[in-house]
């Protein structure tokens, strides 16, 4: 998001990194980078937004340059394994006998991305805007597109730093757009009332793995609470009940004929003394 500028402002208000890198020297390192974007005002006219994306080509060819790792599935990951390759490795067979571990041993395997393996469909496939299957994901894709922005030049990036862009006021801001429907979706899965358990795997894939990471461990944080809170509760209760059962109005009213009855007792007691 660039901010618009009158024309009396004179060149020299600018700073040097404002100077290099101008809208205009912008926008000719995404074109280089075969990113495509396009520009417009904002509603006041006095911000320029740049929405950028990429084609699902750049992306691969971006993944595959920086051994980006994706989830492979699992079942065409098993098949691929106890085939083989010739040649190359043997069949391999991976069963857990003794039932260790409540995962199948071919979940949440990751691998490199390369061409080769997407087009023998080995890793998971996500449905995007245009209804057709990807093996990445909105937040994969934001992340090829970053590594895109900041990449050097010789590896057909941008080599544009956005923290120190945002903090030279060469740009107001810099941000990823959300997708509504997987937002509602994942809304619909994760606000329920009733609900202890977090939709981790969707928070992931929407959020990315720190996100999620976050809120596994508040999870974890909120339930390994639960026993103590119980604990706790019950013994507020008890003593509630005690402090009421002990200054009970009954309890009051029989406190104080006590006190009455002794009172003229020992009063007597002493006005007979005298006599």
């Amino acid at each position: 998001m660039f901010k618009v500028y009158d024309e009396e402002i004179k060149s020299t208000s600018f700073n040097n990194f404002q100077i290099k890198y101008s809208m205009k020297q912008v926008t000719d390192r995404l074109s280089n980078a075969e990113l495509e974007f396009k520009c417009f005002y904002s509603c006041q006219r006095d911000e320029i937004y740049v929405k950028i994306r990429a084609t699902p080509s750049r992306l691969s060819a971006q993944a595959e340059l920086m051994d980006y790792k994706l989830l492979l599935q699992r079942d065409r990951l098993k098949a691929r394994l106890l085939q083989g390759k010739k040649g190359v490795w043997k069949p391999i067979s991976v069963v857990d006998e003794k039932n260790v571990s409540p995962y199948n041993p071919f979940d949440y395997i990751y691998g490199r991305y390369t061409k080769e393996a997407d087009g023998n469909d080995l890793y998971v496939k996500y449905s995007v805007m245009d209804n057709h299957k990807h093996p990445f994901r909105n937040v994969d894709r934001i992340k090829l597109i970053i590594a895109i922005l900041e990449g050097p030049l010789i590896e057909r990036g941008c080599a544009l730093n956005l923290r120190d862009m945002r903090g030279h006021k060469v740009v107001l801001a810099a941000f990823p757009l959300h997708e509504y429907d997987d937002l509602k979706a994942l809304q619909r899965k994760w606000l329920q009332l009733w609900s202890l358990q977090q939709p981790v795997d969707n928070i992931r894939d929407y959020f990315g793995e720190r996100i999620a990471f976050y809120f596994v461990y508040l999870n974890h944080y909120v339930n390994s609470l639960v026993s103590p809170a119980i604990g706790g509760l019950v013994t507020y209760i008890v003593k509630v009940l005690t402090h009421l059962l002990t200054h009970s109005p009954t309890h009051s009213l029989t406190h104080s004929l006590r006190l009455s009855t002794a009172i003229p007792r020992t009063f007597s007691c002493h006005i007979s003394r005298y006599l």
